[in-house]
């Protein structure tokens, strides 16, 4: 039953019962007596439930993402026998890696390995539109502010929304469309791309079409990196063999794509997209580059391929790393660089926009650097004093407030007032 009280949505389910607050984290110490005292650390508390390889591999995606915008790359891109040009690597895999983590993240606020149902899938399913409202408000203006770098927010975004309709799904299910869509999806997609450019490229600048099609990160080709995310998400990612699996699997993914993408491109020669459709004119995409071209921003079959299995090694290995005390110790800048993953994003379009030259629209030598060190410090302050970044404070009310939804158990109501029955006491 649905009612509105002071306008809060109020759910009664007879399937809902109470639970029992979280208990806090306890940590031993010696009082005067030489006996252990129960200390207790609420600020350990925030962190308990999160996943700190995720965090990991979200800011080894941040500054691949720093990289790939503010690097200057060598112009003919990756050569496994030239070191100099591994950098490239970051190129678009960073962005698919962002992308394989949002779908992630989204798994987690729906339960993870324990999908919500009733009242409580209804407050993560707002929870999740909530944010994708934020993340294409915060879009927008970034790119209207600052035309370069090309933020990947609003793809992320239409990517949070057209895969809601997946969360249903099983894990496996969800790995096995995954895998048909990252060979399947692209290829029609371009087409559609072509006829849509053929029609005008006033159309196919389109704010809606531009996310799903004809964008940098379409939607429609990026959302089997989301199913594979939401997969992710049903695993239990603390399992030492779970965490082997991932990263073994995305090294034979990687190593295929590479082999594959090398030895057809030495077969055809070399392969460049020559032209595309505009008003009037349709071009068929060429296959080859479709399939056969490992190279950044195509978007193609052995591209995104590329991209999903550097992303499965990362995250495994994130995982692996983090489950090491000593290890997780360490690395806890990092860690706390991709819990403030949103923050340091926008704030990249800050900095650029106070230091870009506006004539040929270059940062100045250094900037990669001072830019992740910066932000790395301060998502480090941020986090051992408040637990998140700024952003994420601003993301987490505000999804709370669009998703309050009181779940109210059916025992919290009241019972009906008894019938009692007046008999005459004589016989």
């Amino acid at each position: 039953m649905l009612t509105v009280k002071s306008g809060v949505m109020s759910i009664h389910s007879h399937r809902t019962r109470p639970t029992d607050p979280p208990k806090p984290i306890v940590i031993s110490s010696q009082n005067s007596c030489g006996t252990a005292a129960p200390v207790v650390d609420y600020r350990l508390r925030r962190f308990a439930s999160r996943i700190g390889g995720l965090d990991l591999a979200r800011a080894v995606a941040v500054l691949g993402m720093f990289t790939q915008h503010f690097y200057r790359f060598p112009t003919l891109g990756l050569r496994l026998e030239d070191p100099s040009s591994w950098p490239a690597l970051v190129n678009n895999n960073s962005t698919v890696l962002f992308a394989v983590l949002a779908g992630a993240s989204k798994s987690l606020i729906d339960g993870g390995r324990h999908p919500r149902s009733g009242p409580a899938q209804l407050q993560a399913r707002m929870s999740i539109v909530a944010r994708a409202i934020m993340l294409f408000a915060i879009s927008g203006i970034l790119i209207t502010l600052v035309p370069t770098p090309g933020s990947v927010l609003g793809y992320i975004a239409a990517g949070f929304i057209i895969s809601l309709p997946f969360l249903r799904m099983p894990g496996h299910r969800l790995l096995v469309l995954a895998a048909v869509g990252v060979v399947v999806v692209p290829y029609p997609v371009h087409i559609l791309r072509e006829i849509v450019y053929a029609n005008t490229d006033e159309v196919a600048r389109d704010s809606s079409l531009n996310l799903l099609v004809t964008g940098l990160c379409p939607a429609l080709i990026f959302l089997p990196l989301f199913l594979l995310g939401i997969a992710l998400g049903r695993m239990d990612l603390r399992d030492r063999t779970t965490q082997f699996r991932i990263g073994g699997y995305g090294f034979i993914i990687t190593t295929l794509t590479f082999a594959i993408s090398t030895t057809l491109t030495n077969q055809f020669g070399t392969i460049t997209a020559t032209s595309f459709s505009s008003n009037g004119s349709f071009r068929m995409p060429d296959w080859k580059i479709e399939y056969f071209l490992a190279s950044p921003h195509l978007n193609g079959v052995l591209q995104m391929t590329e991209g999903v299995g550097i992303s499965l090694v990362v995250i495994g290995v994130c995982l692996f790393l983090t489950s090491i005390d000593p290890i997780a110790t360490l690395t806890y800048p990092l860690r706390a660089l991709g819990m403030c993953a949103f923050t340091a994003y926008v704030a990249q379009f800050a900095a650029v926009a106070i230091v870009i030259d506006k004539n040929n629209y270059e940062v100045p030598d250094g900037f990669l650097i001072i830019l992740s060190f910066v932000l790395i410090v301060f998502s480090s302050i941020a986090i051992a004093l408040f637990g998140r970044g700024p952003l994420e404070s601003a993301m987490t009310e505000w999804a709370r407030w669009m998703s309050r939804i009181r779940l109210t158990p059916a025992s919290a109501t009241p019972p009906p007032a008894p019938t009692v029955l007046l008999t005459d006491p004589r016989p």
